[in-house]
């Protein structure tokens, strides 16, 4: 019997797991990309499945699925901050469980200085290489299990005396994806599922910090529980197909935007929303010591293709144009904004493959030379409920 588990990743470690994740595809094509390895510091992660040993990863029956939850956040152009519903971001099926002193012998020389514990608060930039980790995949999950190496470095270091970094790796945990069977997920409403699993009811953003409450630790659905890993499975299903891509510009017209997702997921179907998907979205990551700019880790990797996987995975692409939509950006008065080289890839890859069809909503001075593909215009009007059932039906279809 296949064991479930529920685990919660927290909205600001999205974008480095993506990335990381896509650093796995060295030798790949993004018709691969998907969650190479999960990691945890609990003891109840998949506390019973033998450590090392590979596991069966059909489609039925596989021995080990983890369902990654998460609760985005949307903020809008004047700071404020609106809790979408809790979503299902991915599905695992689990290749093998490995603990992280397993993980840490893989870089293989214990002489190399990038992989030792800083001492102090100092720099983690020790910790952000692995260059003597071979394979982009083994290099990928190293990192992934890294990161929580150094989270119970941080939390035990100084309370428990002895506390090694030996003792650091070992207290993580990590589930090697199988490929073939994982994905991520296009943004859903989870509410209902979750509300069985968990027993939580409440408002959305109520329900986000439950939610993230109580996946503080991996929790195992019971045997009895097959209609929550259906529910599961149907989540996933509204995260793969007939979901639609949100391409818009960051103006005052963003709460539209944020009305026209909800009321979509009300409507059952998956959004590949960038701020829900990849918070904190920017062309490089960065991250900061000492008011120091500095690149985050992965360094090789461009958001741009997390972007253009989702409109590839989507059916409907919408273009959510106004007055501004050919506006050019600030720091570039001759380059295309982000929007426009989205419209761009997006039209290209339904030239090419048929998919995903094109739809435009004007919300008000929407330049006429956009033209749809195989779907419609619509005209905003103050009606996203109405707006929303029209798209999601014509993205169903």
């Amino acid at each position: 019997m296949s064991v479930h588990q529920l685990a919660f990743l927290t909205p600001d470690r999205m974008v480095a797991w993506k990335c990381l994740s896509l650093q796995a595809l060295e030798s790949s094509s993004m018709e691969e990309f998907a969650p190479v390895a999960y990691a945890s510091r609990s003891d109840a992660f998949f506390r019973d499945i033998p450590h090392g040993r590979p596991l069966r990863c059909g489609v039925h029956s596989p021995d080990a699925v983890l369902w990654v939850i998460s609760c985005p956040k949307f903020k809008s152009r004047g700071g404020k901050t609106k809790a979408f519903p809790p979503t299902l971001t991915a599905k695992i099926v689990v290749k093998k469980i490995v603990t992280g002193d397993v993980v840490r012998s893989w870089a293989q020389n214990p002489r190399d200085a990038n992989l030792t514990v800083p001492a102090g608060d100092a720099t983690f930039q020790a910790w952000r290489r692995a260059e003597s980790v071979r394979g982009a995949i083994e290099r990928a999950t190293f990192r992934i299990t890294r990161g929580f190496a150094m989270l119970s470095w941080k939390k035990w270091k100084k309370s428990r005396t002895r506390f090694t970094e030996s003792d650091a790796w070992a207290s993580v945990r990590t589930a090697i994806a199988d490929p073939r069977h994982s994905y991520f997920l296009a943004h859903t409403n989870a509410t209902e599922c979750l509300s069985g699993a968990l027993g939580i009811c409440a408002s959305v953003k109520e329900c986000a910090r439950n939610v993230a409450w109580k996946l503080m630790s991996p929790r195992v659905l019971p045997a009895a529980g097959a209609t929550c890993v259906e529910k599961l499975e149907q989540l996933a299903d509204a995260g793969l197909h007939n979901t639609i891509f949100m391409s818009y510009r960051w103006n005052k017209q963003m709460d539209e935007v944020f009305n026209i997702g909800a009321a979509l997921l009300d409507q059952g179907r998956g959004i590949w929303l960038d701020r829900a998907q990849i918070p904190a979205l920017k062309s490089q990551p960065v991250w900061r010591l000492s008011g120091e700019t500095r690149r985050k880790d992965p360094p090789r990797i461009e958001l741009e293709h997390l972007l253009e996987d989702a409109i590839e995975s989507s059916s409907l692409f919408l273009c959510m144009a106004g007055k501004d939509y050919a506006d050019p950006p600030k720091d570039d008065p001759d380059g295309k904004n982000w929007t426009q080289k989205e419209y761009e890839y997006a039209v290209e890859c339904f030239r090419s493959h048929g998919q995903p069809r094109v739809g435009i909503v004007d919300l008000g001075g929407a330049p006429k030379g956009l033209e749809p593909m195989q779907s419609r215009r619509w005209r905003y009007r103050d009606e996203a409920i109405r707006i929303a059932r029209s798209i999601a039906g014509d993205a169903g279809r």
